[in-house]
């Protein structure tokens, strides 16, 4: 299918705007062993339902914009969308972002110079949908022809009908936020902002956002208090959990302080990680015990969870996550807030709050780089750098570096507990450095073909960086790399695109936070945290989660592609029903699991009936209850699809699940 020549080709009703991918004009293939394009996972085609049903911009959907069944929908659709364009230009309606907005409108030179920046428009093969100045023109043509009534003999023409704002709405979720092209702009015009002002307009005005941002993201949060499902008990029981495994694997007794009152910081965690990387809460927790700081979380709604996805897509919702992290710290009475290893985090409480936290809400918020840094300065923790003897490369979070110039307190760290001659930087590096692919709340979202989509558009690049800086090292499980990336998105991201690749199986390439190797180089705890730099890091890698049951809810279940799926009769065959097994190399699974009273039992299970390569063995934790009339089987488990040595503690069994999340390991290194 031809190109479009011009944007008014995205208003046409014969079909989806763009044609199929190309990699003519694309960057040069990947390093070995990656370097054959013909071995990439192909993008899985759309199935007839989804095009039925949704508007369709390109080959895949992140939206699920539902098509219009009457013409007085289609009517609407639009109008709703020119309300809300026309309050992008008003100051009572949009006075935090107005003059940006206004200045990215009315200032493009048309130059091009942000399309050689953006590493979606090179990775697409140059297909004209994804250049930066694509949507904003199409916004522009709009405005000034349906807003202003201009004549299009100035500004451009273009047809305005349902399918063009649909599609519009759709490509503003093509488009990671990651601000590189403004960065390259001569004039400073801001592509990823007027991205954004879509998807605000989308939000606020239409109803309309991704499931993953919105009602399982910031609503989710606000209500809840995390965008994971943890209530402060769960939260609170897990971090009890971390602290006690953290200090069995470092010899290091720790405690996180909870609720106090008067401390000076007030740490703020992106939720995830407790619930996908629980090392790094116990990482954080070490080091700040150790160094002496004076310090605790909150357990109040929503404030133990530093994510706030309004910043991708709803002011609204934006200030609501950002008032309540505010107003938890005015509570405590801390001297300041400091935000642990989340990128968007970073942005939304310092660059974008400072918009909104006025008077006794603006309490200091400082970057965790800054606090490590200063600790790793105070030189009140031991160092022992030999201990992280493995190559090491630092990815770049956008919102930390590109945004807010944060940029030589991490390398100041990784030279400090890194050998010399193993740390390498990628290139591009610091401000200069591409997206990891998931920005902007891709990392999360995974409905139809977008995951496939996001690996092969958004995150390639930067997985060819990584490549790039370890290419003097084999490529081999035998040499592990650590790829250090201080953000719990961008984590996500990584973790996906190693997997999707087979990097570890192929190159022997890891992934982690920073504070993970700060502790790993520690005198003073046990040598080995991580094997060859690794083993904390491995456990993370998970193709699901058991997750979210109410309080009297004996069953089991996962959650996986946005839904979820009751184990039962045989949890083997109900994994393949969910489509759990689609790797072989399953890694490791959350399961979450909390009852009462606390009885602590540890489960080695093993599964049966797997692919040789995928019976991994997976070390659960959990609560157990032997209440005397509890109802129910002696097991939620199926006896004949699971094995397992509980040891001394074999008479006990799970009882009711209260969705608190337990770390798993994988055993038998």
């Amino acid at each position: 299918m031809k190109q479009p020549d011009s944007v008014k080709d995205i208003a046409k009703n014969a079909g989806p705007a763009p044609g199929p991918y190309s990699a003519a004009g694309s960057d040069p293939a990947a390093p070995l062993p990656f370097d054959d394009p013909a071995l990439d996972p192909p993008i899985p085609e759309l199935s007839d339902e989804a095009k039925a049903k949704y508007a369709v911009l390109d080959q895949t959907i992140a939206v699920n914009i539902e098509r219009p069944k009457t013409k007085e929908e289609e009517e609407e659709f639009v109008e709703s969308f020119l309300r809300g364009l026309e309050k992008l230009f008003s100051f009572d309606d949009n006075w935090t972002f107005l003059q940006p907005f206004e200045m990215s409108m009315e200032h493009c030179a048309k130059c091009q110079s942000c399309s050689e920046s953006c590493h979606i428009y090179e990775e697409s093969g140059r297909n004209e949908l994804y250049r930066p100045i694509y949507r904003s023109e199409i916004l522009r043509r709009i405005y000034f022809k349906y807003v202003k009534k201009a004549s299009p003999k100035i500004h451009g023409d273009i047809d305005l009908n349902w399918e063009t704002v649909a599609r519009l709405i759709e490509l503003a979720y093509r488009c990671n936020l990651c601000r590189r092209c403004a960065q390259t702009c001569p004039i400073g015009v801001d592509n990823a902002l007027l991205s954004r002002e879509i998807r605000k307009i989308a939000s606020q005005e239409m109803g309309i956002a991704p499931k993953e941002l919105h009602a399982d993201g910031s609503v989710l949060q606000l209500r809840v208090g995390s965008s994971t499902g943890m209530t402060p008990l769960v939260v609170k029981d897990n971090i009890e959990f971390i602290d006690e495994d953290t200090a069995e694997r470092t010899g290091i007794t720790i405690e996180t302080p909870w609720d106090k009152e008067g401390a000076d910081i007030l740490l703020l965690h992106n939720a995830g990680e407790i619930m996908a990387w629980p090392e790094n809460p116990g990482a954080f927790t070490t080091i700040f015990e150790a160094a002496g700081l004076s310090w605790t979380l909150s357990s109040d709604i929503a404030a133990y969870d530093a994510i706030n996805y309004g910043v991708f897509y709803d002011d609204i919702q934006f200030a609501r996550a950002a008032v309540v992290h505010a107003q938890a710290a005015k509570k405590l009475k801390v001297k300041k807030i400091v935000i642990g290893e989340c990128g968007h985090a970073h942005k939304a409480l310092t660059i974008i709050a400072d918009r909104v936290l006025t008077g006794d809400l603006n309490i200091p918020r400082e970057s965790c780089m800054v606090t490590l840094r200063d600790i790793i300065r105070s030189g009140r923790i031991k160092l022992d750098p030999s201990r992280n003897d493995f190559p090491v490369t630092l990815h770049d979070p956008c919102n930390m570096v590109r945004l807010m110039g944060i940029v030589s307190p991490q390398r100041e760290i990784i030279n400090a507990v890194v050998p010399e001659g193993r740390f390498r930087e990628m290139a591009p590096h610091g401000v200069e450095n591409f997206c990891c692919g998931g920005g902007s709340g891709f990392a999360i979202m995974s409905g139809h073909n977008f995951s496939d989509w996001r690996h092969h558009m958004t995150g390639r690049r930067k997985f060819r960086q990584v490549l790039e800086a370890f290419g003097d090292e084999p490529m081999d499980q035998e040499h592990p790399k650590y790829l250090c990336a201080p953000c719990s998105n961008c984590k996500g991201q990584l973790r996906d695109i190693i997997a999707y690749y087979d990097a570890w199986e192929k190159a022997g390439i890891y992934y982690g936070g920073l504070v993970e190797l700060i502790v790993n180089a520690m005198a003073d705890a046990k040598a080995g945290l991580h094997r060859l730099g690794v083993a904390l890091i491995r456990i993370s890698n998970f193709e699901f989660r058991i997750s979210n049951f109410p309080h009297n809810h004996p069953g089991m279940g996962a959650f996986t592609g946005g839904a979820w799926h009751p184990l039962g009769k045989s949890l083997a065959e109900e994994l393949q029903n969910a489509r759990l097994l689609a790797s072989i190399t399953l890694q490791c699974a959350v399961l979450v699991f909390s009852c009462r009273p606390r009885d602590r039992f540890r489960y080695l299970i093993n599964f049966k009936g797997l692919p040789s390569s995928s019976r991994n063995a997976l070390l659960w934790h959990g609560h157990c209850s032997r209440r005397a009339g509890d109802e129910g089987s002696d097991s939620m488990l199926d006896r004949e699809t699971w094995s397992w040595d509980t040891g001394k503690e074999a008479h006990q069994q799970p009882r009711r699940c209260a969705g608190s999340v337990r770390r798993c390991s994988r055993v038998g290194r």
